[in-house]
């Protein structure tokens, strides 16, 4: 297995598990390269500093997104889109061979009851569907609907206070995780909640939920909340996400999980705790591997 590893720190990390655990850096000249993705063989990264910046990996020279914090990004109809969280918009770059060229920028206005998180707007992650994109906008207690022209057709709106972070689709159906409170919500694509769940005990404001992700193989919703350093997995059932298991990830504030292409390991970063654990899903979800390294944010399979 090889994993590329984002981080809060300088340079990429390329971890290595064959008979033994290899962690290089690589990639030098990226600062806080905190969230990356790969499209048609390209490895595309943030710089998640002050002035934005995003690059492709082939490619040493950094580009501006325009924006302050990118904080996520991702490849939409061939083109790079990133999420600045500070500045509350998004940027649009081509990608022309190893290079990138911003095609424009989508600014949101807004916030919402909790000023020190809800300000203003703060895009936080990009979801393709069929039609275009979705913008899940923390600071504004919305999803805003995008089309494939980048252009603002709609959004959907949550209850004040939820602070929505990072969604998944699954079928005809959004889930939402919501940083703030840390419920899962779950949403048709005309934006109405069908059905809400905990992750946690409620702690409104408190609850730093981070990630959410689909595991197809058992029809299943995992996701990770910050403040009980757990992995929260959820079967579907007729009347909604029910719990299934709740396990400790072994570190302290498990920022991003992923799942390896054949979903049989879960690779969990746990960012204060400066490590990677990563666990045998056909095993009882017991821990495989601990690597010890500096503020892991993300993991990309390679």
């Amino acid at each position: 297995m090889e994993f590329l590893i984002g981080n809060y720190s300088k340079g990429i990390k390329k971890l290595t598990i064959n008979d033994k655990v290899k962690l290089e850096s690589i990639f030098f000249d990226i600062d806080n390269p905190s969230y990356l993705t790969k499209h048609d063989g390209k490895v595309f990264s943030v710089s998640e500093m002050e002035d934005g910046r995003v690059a492709n990996t082939n490619n040493p020279s950094m580009t501006t997104t325009d924006g302050m914090h990118p904080c996520f990004l991702t490849v939409v109809n061939d083109q790079l889109i990133t999420t600045n969280y500070t500045s509350g918009n998004i940027s649009i770059h081509d990608i022309v061979d190893n290079s990138l060229v911003l095609f424009k920028t989508v600014d949101f206005l807004g916030g919402s009851v909790y000023k020190e998180k809800q300000y203003a707007a703060h895009p936080h992650q990009v979801v393709a569907f069929k039609k275009g994109y979705f913008v899940v906008d923390l600071g504004s207690d919305c999803i805003h609907i995008l089309n494939k022209d980048h252009e603002v057709t709609g959004q959907f709106d949550f209850p004040l206070g939820y602070g929505p972070r990072h969604s998944v689709i699954v079928g005809n159906n959004i889930h939402t995780l919501c940083e703030l409170n840390g419920k899962i919500v779950t949403m048709d694509f005309k934006g109405k909640i069908i059905n809400e769940v905990n992750t946690i005990e409620e702690k409104t404001h408190e609850a730093a939920a981070a990630t959410i992700i689909y595991k197809s193989n058992t029809n299943q919703i995992l996701a990770s909340v910050r403040s009980s350093n757990n992995v929260y997995v959820y079967d579907f059932t007729s009347s909604g996400l029910v719990l299934n298991r709740v396990f400790d990830t072994m570190g302290v504030s498990p920022r991003d999980i992923t799942l390896t292409i054949d979903n049989k390991y879960l690779v969990c970063c746990n960012e204060e705790s400066d490590n990677i654990t990563i666990f045998d899903t056909e095993n009882d979800y017991e821990i495989a591997y601990d690597i010890s390294t500096t503020a892991p944010t993300c993991a990309i399979l390679v």
